[in-house]
């Protein structure tokens, strides 16, 4: 029987709203999603309020050109929601950049939030087809996350955020010969409003920081004048230093804590009955993540383009997407690196047929500028900010 908890309110009549950091990078891609909101959910009865965040290092406050990119989204995203736009302010934490900035505020949001559970999605996650409560949860109820796997082996590519995150909560983590069912620390994700703002509590009176938790996030913290959290150590010989080489030596991550958090209020085996509501999801992910075992068993569709080449089944998989042709999933949803490390005619294919399946799903249209992300969110991306 699962856990009462994991029932949304009016057997998911509610809305979820919906928080969304951002920066002048990604207002193209956000733009896109605000399209789809008004196109897959129209009236808003499943994804409802919509928070967006301006979170960035080379813009602490958005210019004018980007004040009307947000109005014109706020417009895309029409009047059966509204649109929350904050600003975040400069963090105290003087190597807190903006990737650990952006984790402090998906836990920080939960109190602004009013529903009882919010999705977070990055901008580049986008809705490609009709959105309902079961695009958000499963039949039972259960919250759908990216990708259930068993992070308790200390050969899994996220042990380190994980280890972290459960040292923090002290939360032992199971054996090797256990499990310990966690999703992927990344988007599309849902949180329950109450479960995040308690833990915002719990990590302000451990580390006894009244403020911004951006320090709580920054790895190898240990600077005494800095108000962030200073972690102990690093657990394994590559994290060492104060500039880690390996993009896994992190502090706790905004996830790992949540979904640890949650494994400690529920009990683990309520906790792993959730396992493997996942989001339907396609994910396109750049080479910086070709090195991550887990991508071997992942569920939900994905391909990675290395080298600067797309693989056969990449273009298979893009081609039937842009056809939509048999299953289409509800988010198309791109990593950074896409952008940074896929070069050349590899990158300008990509970028053509990820605005194909985007023209498919009806959110760019032939003749306007984006009907191809080569010409638009990447050469926005390429021009000065």
């Amino acid at each position: 029987m699962l856990h009462r908890a994991l029932m949304p309110s009016s057997e998911l009549a509610a809305t979820t709203e919906l928080y969304v950091p951002t920066y002048e990078r990604d207002l193209c891609p956000l733009q896109l999603m605000a399209r789809a909101l008004a196109k897959f959910d129209a009236d808003a009865k499943t994804i409802g309020d919509v928070h967006v965040e301006w979170i960035s290092d080379a813009h602490p406050s958005p210019s004018d050109a980007h004040r009307a990119r947000l109005a014109t989204i706020e417009r895309e995203i029409g009047s059966a929601r509204r649109f929350n736009f904050v600003v975040r302010p400069p963090s105290p934490v003087s190597n807190a950049t903006g990737w650990y900035r952006q984790q402090a505020a998906k836990l920080e949001v939960s109190a602004r939030i009013q529903s009882e559970r919010y999705l977070l999605l990055d901008s580049k996650n986008i809705p490609i087809r009709r959105i309902s409560a079961r695009t958000l949860y499963g039949a039972d109820g259960a919250p759908r996350a990216t990708q259930w796997s068993d992070v308790s082996g200390s050969e899994h590519s996220f042990r380190n955020w994980t280890r972290r995150s459960a040292g923090l909560l002290s939360f032992e983590l199971p054996t090797k010969e256990s499990v310990l069912e966690l999703p992927f620390s990344i988007t599309p994700a849902t949180m329950r409003t109450a479960s995040a703002r308690q833990l915002v509590e719990r990590l302000r009176n451990q580390t006894d920081s009244s403020s911004a938790l951006d320090g709580l996030f920054v790895p190898n913290l240990r600077e005494e004048d800095d108000p962030g959290y200073e972690f102990e150590g690093a657990l394994d010989p590559e994290c060492t230093g104060s500039e880690p080489t390996n993009f896994y030596c992190s502090a706790p991550t905004e996830f790992m804590l949540y979904y640890v958090s949650e494994a400690q209020r529920m009990g683990l085996d309520s906790w792993q009955a959730m396992a493997h509501r996942e989001f339907d999801a396609v994910l396109v992910l750049g080479p910086l993540m070709d090195s991550l075992e887990a991508l071997r068993d992942m569920r939900a569709p994905y391909f990675v383009p290395g080298n600067g080449t797309l693989s056969d089944a990449g273009r298979a998989a893009l081609a039937a997407l842009q056809a939509r042709d048999g299953h289409v999933p509800s988010f198309l949803a791109w990593h950074s690196t896409v952008w940074d490390g896929v070069r050349g005619e590899g990158r300008r294919e990509l970028q053509r047929a990820l605005g194909g399946v985007l023209r498919s799903a009806g959110l760019v249209h032939d003749g306007e500028e984006g009907t191809d992300l080569a010409r638009a969110c990447d050469a926005e991306v390429e021009a000065p900010s």
